[in-house]
């Protein structure tokens, strides 16, 4: 019997990411409104990590022992959780949230680009990289209005979130060459924790703690991004990440700018231009097209080593 989980699994996760994802941007900010940016990092994978170890000793899971499950955790630490956050906590303060949308939507560019190099079964069909490019264009589009009234100037911001973007892009293309057999929970557990380590160091060296205040809008924002923005999301993604094909799961990062613009209209109560509206329907064609080719599935077959 195949231990593929259903379509509708699969889909039923990849929707819980994204909506969850898509209030996280707006969370953040309210969370750095107090908190200075790598030390809310830090704060919010020492949280997650508690999280998940309390998860691992209810289902009396243990860690692998192998040495190739210890190299992958050391590249998951660096790549996907310390310097992929500090840069874009870091990029947020500088850039607005709609540019920001925009730079961390190169992501799938990335995986589709690693995935071709480094993952024989992820194939880049020409209807993948159609749907790409008309999803990131929506982005475009939807972020449109914001970028003509503050720019796109700040450079050295924007280049640590695509930095960011390329760093996760990389770590989701490790996981699934070198992660398959490995529970979700053992593959975030130590990098969440030995990030949350690292960037609380760093946040004691470059950053002035005499500014921080834990309001209570601060608290609720850490606590939401460590259990649901962090352990839940990233959870079902690393699980995901077997079963699904690289290119389609990163268009979660097309999916989630565009539920932070509909999650202010109804309960911020900011505009939704046409421009948006537009945005989101091309953003929708691209998956569309991007799934002519296949379903949201991986081949059978192993990558070679």
């Amino acid at each position: 019997m195949s231990d593929t989980p259903s379509f509708a699994r699969q889909m039923a996760a990849f929707i819980v990411i994204f909506l969850i994802w898509g209030t996280s941007w707006s969370v953040v900010r309210i969370g750095l409104e107090t908190v200075t940016p790598i030390l809310a990092a830090g704060l919010r994978f020492t949280i997650a990590s508690v999280i998940l170890a309390v998860i691992m000793v209810f289902r009396r899971e243990q860690l692998p022992r192998e040495r190739r499950f210890w190299y992958l955790i050391a590249y998951l630490c660096f790549s996907a959780i310390t310097a992929p956050f500090a840069l874009v906590y870091w990029g947020q303060q500088i850039v607005p949230s709609g540019v920001s949308s925009i730079l961390f939507a190169t992501f799938p560019f990335w995986v589709a680009l690693l995935a071709l190099r480094l993952l024989k079964t992820q194939r880049l069909a020409p209807m993948r990289i159609v749907g790409t490019v008309l999803g990131f264009l929506g982005i475009v589009v939807v972020s449109g209005a914001e970028i003509a009234v503050e720019g796109f100037g700040k450079t050295g911001g924007m280049t640590a979130i695509v930095l960011g973007a390329f760093l996760q892009a990389s770590a989701l293309v490790a996981i699934i060459r070198y992660g398959k057999e490995y529970s979700s929970v053992s593959l975030n557990i130590l990098p969440m924790a030995g990030g949350a380590v690292l960037l609380l160091i760093m946040s004691a060296l470059f950053e002035d703690a005499r500014s921080v205040q834990f309001t209570d809008r601060a608290v609720i924002a850490l606590v939401y991004l460590a259990a649901f923005s962090t352990v839940l999301t990233f959870v079902l993604y690393y699980w995901l990440a077997k079963h699904m094909n690289a290119i389609l799961l990163s268009f979660t990062a097309f999916i989630t700018p565009l539920v932070a613009v509909f999650t202010g209209w109804l309960f911020l109560a900011e505009e939704l231009t046409p421009a948006m509206l537009i945005g989101t329907a091309i953003v929708l064609a691209g998956i569309a097209i991007a799934n002519v080719s296949d379903r949201f599935t991986t081949s059978t077959r192993q990558p070679s080593a």
